[in-house]
C-alpha cells in the first residue's frame, strides 16, 4: 500500500471554523468538520527518534505527550502557561477565569506529510529516526484520539484572546483548546494536527482582585470543560495510539544496527517498512519520495 500525501495546503484550512463551532458549543458541527477533513487526508504521520520515548512508542504504541515548555517552539502555548496577566485580562470574563485555574496541558504532534526534510531534521533525530503512518479513520475509532485530536491553526500573531474576552465561563474549555492549537505562521510547513490533553482544575486559594469566584464557578462543570486524552505514569503523560500502518525510514541515513532492529520489529508486528528517499523527480528540494519495500 502506498499513501500519497497531499501536496496542496492543509485539508483543514477551515480550522478556524472548527474552533468557532467549539466556541459556540456546537460540538456536532465541529466533529463533522473534523471527520470530513481527516477523510480527505486519509493518513497522519508522527516523526520520532529511535531512542527513549520514541523507541518505546514504536514498540508499545504508548505515545508520549509533552508539556508546552518541552516543545521546540519558544512561544508554544505561551498564554496557557503565562500567569503574569500581561495580556490585559478582563475582570468577570472567561479570560479572568483562566487565572483561577491550574492548567495541565500535554500535546503530541501529527503531520499530514511524511516527506518533509525539515520534519525529519527536527523530530527524527537529524534524521536517523523514523516516521509512523496512521490511518485517520482508525484514529477516529479510538475515543481518546478522536476526542483529543484537533487541527493546528497558524496565524501572524500570538493568540491573545481578543475575540472571546467577554465569553461566559462555560466556554473556557474551547478557549483553552484554541490556545493550545495556535502556532505562528513560520511553523505552517509542519501542517500539524495535535493530540491535546487538557485538564482544568480549580485552585486551592484563588487570588485575583476584583472578581468574585462565586459569580461564575457554579456555572462551570469542570469535568465537562476538561479535554482529557491519555494517562499519567510517573509524572509523564501518555496516550495509546492505534498500530501504525507503516514504519517509514530515511533511506540512506539510518544506522545499520537500528535498521536491522526496525526490520525485526516490522516482522514481529506485521507492520511493513517503507523508505523515504530523495529522487530526481521529487516535487521540491525539501521533499522526499516514499516507496514500499
Amino acid at each position: 500500500m502506498t499513501a500519497t500525501p497531499p501536496s496542496t495546503p492543509s485539508a483543514i484550512e477551515s480550522g478556524k471554523l472548527y474552533f468557532e463551532h467549539l466556541f459556540n458549543e456546537n460540538a456536532t458541527a465541529a466533529a463533522q468538520l473534523k471527520k470530513e477533513a481527516l477523510a480527505k487526508i486519509k493518513f497522519l504521520y508522527r516523526y520520532r527518534p529511535l531512542s527513549g520515548y520514541g523507541l518505546d512508542e514504536l514498540i508499545t504504541g504508548r505515545t508520549y505527550m509533552a508539556r508546552p515548555d518541552q516543545l521546540n517552539d519558544p512561544y508554544e502555548c505561551q498564554l496557557l502557561i503565562n500567569r503574569t496577566g500581561k495580556y490585559k485580562p478582563v475582570l468577570g470574563s472567561a479570560w479572568s477565569a483562566l487565572h483561577y485555574f491550574e492548567k495541565q496541558v500535554h500535546c503530541a504532534a501529527l503531520c499530514e506529510d511524511p516527506r518533509l526534510l525539515l520534519m525529519w531534521a527536527h523530530y527524527a533525530n537529524r534524521p536517523s529516526g523514523c516516521c509512523l503512518e496512521f490511518r485517520t479513520d482508525e484514529l477516529l475509532q479510538s475515543e481518546q484520539s478522536a476526542l483529543g485530536l484537533h487541527p493546528v491553526v497558524y496565524g501572524d500573531q500570538l493568540y491573545d484572546g481578543n475575540e472571546p474576552l467577554q465569553a461566559p465561563p462555560e466556554r473556557l474549555r474551547a478557549i483553552l483548546l484554541r490556545m493550545a492549537c495556535h502556532k505562528l505562521r513560520p511553523w505552517e510547513y509542519e501542517r500539524e494536527w495535535r493530540l491535546v490533553s487538557l485538564q482544568v482544575k480549580e485552585p486551592q486559594n484563588p487570588q485575583w482582585p476584583g472578581v468574585s469566584l462565586e459569580k461564575w464557578a457554579p456555572n462551570l462543570k469542570v469535568e465537562e470543560q476538561s479535554q482529557i486524552a491519555g494517562y499519567t505514569d510517573g509524572g509523564s503523560h501518555f496516550i495509546n495510539l492505534p498500530i501504525p500502518t507503516r514504519i517509514i525510514l530515511l533511506g540512506d541515513k539510518l544506522d545499520t544496527n537500528l535498521d536491522r532492529m526496525l526490520r525485526g520489529i516490522s516482522r514481529l508486528s506485521g507492520v511493513p517498512v517503507a523508505l523515504a528517499e530523495r529522487t530526481p523527480d521529487a516535487e521540491t528540494e525539501s521533499q522526499l519520495e516514499i516507496r514500499n519495500l
